[in-house]
């Protein structure tokens, strides 16, 4: 009976060894002894992937990303459309034409010949007028038995308008509007790629999260095994009621489903990213935990004047205002009377002989000429008054909006800078908690060696250091997601990752030694 009691005394002291040995938060998980060499090449054979390597690929694979990017081919051109009107514009006509007449008996069947060969040129210039240059040549013979008569004549002219659609302002308005869009378009592309960075940092900090839940969950599952195991050598023993070993049951069984719900989670986060990422859904890699960087945000007045300059929403706003008022301007310029002046200068010849048509076609001295003044007076402005208030109205209302535009960044900088302080300091607080509870935890598993505590009391300490170590986990991804979007509320995120884009690249480059180190 001696030798039994001394067994039992051993036995419930190796498992009370085995339970001392707490949960801790974010430690690795060592390999049990018994892992099979296929399962260690397996893991072996996972990759790990940092945050800066998902961010490369997404920039990468991302499908959205890539459509974003070929809308570059067609928005770019149109800049080069808008150009074009202050190129020559010109082009070439060439006929040739045989024809049949009868006109009476006694003249008989006439059978001619008429060629062609017509140019003109046109030159839009940015004080609004224009040149004109036409040069027509003409070939007849209005029988077979005749000779050709040769026909060259020139013109060359220029229209300047004084009041209505004159000055640079309103002749390049279409052109400047043309390159402010552009400009937007590449605001825009720099926001499709910060979203994209801050969407696949986000997933992959949720990834990482429910890695880590998972690891907590299992290793408070482990604990409570090791405390069911010595709850039953207690009550063989006969140093505890059999119905004691309901309670730690009843939390084996619970975290059983809290494990499952961790996995199903985890698959989730991964899908989600994988998605972004552009990779099949079958791939499998083991995130490397970001490391934790205390950042002091800039002051209040340094991040307005950064957001001023960096954020593509007020950068778009400011083009809008100046798109408007341009416009404005050429409607008020439109209700002006069109006055314009013009001057000329042209010859035309016919004769027989090639080289004398050509010659006195092309001698000055023989030119026309002429100069001019036109003035159109409208008799009914309703349309144009109706384009001058809707202009107006425009305008007045994209001032409006850039008020209300900074007021907004105003309030986007105060709750960011506020929300990575409040994060940071819940972070210090959820670590110091946690150490409390593992200190707690710890006491409590001594007392419970000499029996001066309770299971209950046990199990409820360890449920307390588990809930700790997940509100340290939430608070970890918390401040770094604060941080991102601190940078994506500065409009910094491309400089924060070394990306520089500009409006003739076609595919996202950036420092990918350095944004490793991100």
């Amino acid at each position: 009976m001696l030798s039994y009691a001394f067994l039992m005394r051993t036995i419930i002291f190796l498992i009370v060894l085995c339970i001392s040995i707490p949960p801790s938060f974010g430690q690795v998980k060592n390999a049990e002894t018994t892992t099979v060499p296929d399962v260690q090449k397996d893991q072996q054979d996972i990759k790990k992937l940092t945050l800066a390597d998902c961010v490369i690929l997404a920039l990468k694979n991302n499908i959205d990303l890539k459509n974003t990017f070929l809308n570059r081919i067609t928005q770019r051109y149109s800049v080069k459309v808008a150009e074009n009107k202050f190129r020559p514009q010109g082009n070439i006509a060439l006929t040739t034409k045989r024809s049949s007449t009868y006109p009476d008996i006694d003249t008989g069947r006439t059978t001619g010949s008429n060629q062609t060969a017509n140019t003109s040129v046109t030159l839009n210039v940015p004080t609004g007028g224009n040149f004109a240059l036409a040069w027509n040549n003409q070939a007849t013979k209005s029988d077979v038995a005749e000779v050709y008569g040769y026909n060259p004549s020139w013109t060359l002219s220029y229209t300047q308008p004084l009041l209505k659609n004159a000055g640079k302002e309103v002749a390049t308005a279409d052109l400047v509007i043309a390159r402010i869009n552009e400009e937007g378009n590449v605001l825009d592309l720099k926001d499709a790629i910060i979203n994209t960075i801050t969407n696949v940092s986000t997933q992959y900090r949720d990834y990482v999260r429910a890695l880590r839940q998972l690891e907590i969950d299992e290793k408070s599952m482990e604990t409570t095994k090791k405390t069911h195991e010595f709850n039953k050598a207690m009550v063989a023993a006969g140093r505890m009621a059999e119905s004691e070993l309901l309670q730690s049951e009843a939390g084996i069984a619970s975290q059983n489903i809290t494990i499952v719900q961790d996995k199903n989670t985890i698959d989730n986060a991964r899908l989600n990213l994988l998605q972004t990422l552009n990779l099949d859904s079958q791939t499998r890699f083991e995130p490397v935990e970001e490391t934790e960087t205390a950042i002091k945000p800039p002051a209040f007045q340094e991040a307005m004047e950064i957001a001023r300059k960096n954020r593509s929403d007020y950068l778009k706003q400011l083009q809008s205002l100046e798109t408007a008022k341009l416009r404005y301007n050429v409607a008020k310029n439109g209700l002006l009377w069109d006055f314009s002046v013009t001057a000329g200068a042209g010859s035309s010849t016919t004769n027989p002989r090639f080289g004398a048509a050509y010659s006195s076609a092309g001698s000055l001295g023989k030119s026309d000429w002429n100069v001019g003044a036109l003035l159109t007076i409208p008799l009914n402005t309703t349309d144009l008054t109706n384009t001058y208030l809707n202009a107006k109205v425009a305008y007045d209302t994209q001032k409006n909006n850039l008020v209300k535009l900074e007021k907004t960044v105003e309030a986007d900088i105060l709750n960011a800078i506020r929300n990575v302080e409040m994060q940071y300091q819940q972070l210090k607080l959820a670590k110091y908690n946690s150490d409390l509870e593992q200190k707690k935890f710890d006491a409590e598993n001594e007392k419970m060696k000499v029996g001066r505590s309770s299971l209950f009391q046990l199990l409820s300490f360890q449920n307390s250091l588990v809930t700790a170590n997940n509100t340290e986990l939430s608070a970890l991804i918390s401040y770094l997601n604060a941080l991102t979007t601190l940078d994506q509320k500065l409009g910094t995120t491309l400089k924060t990752w070394n990306i520089d884009v500009k409006k003739d690249d076609d595919e996202v480059k950036m420092a990918a030694k350095e944004a490793r180190g991100k």
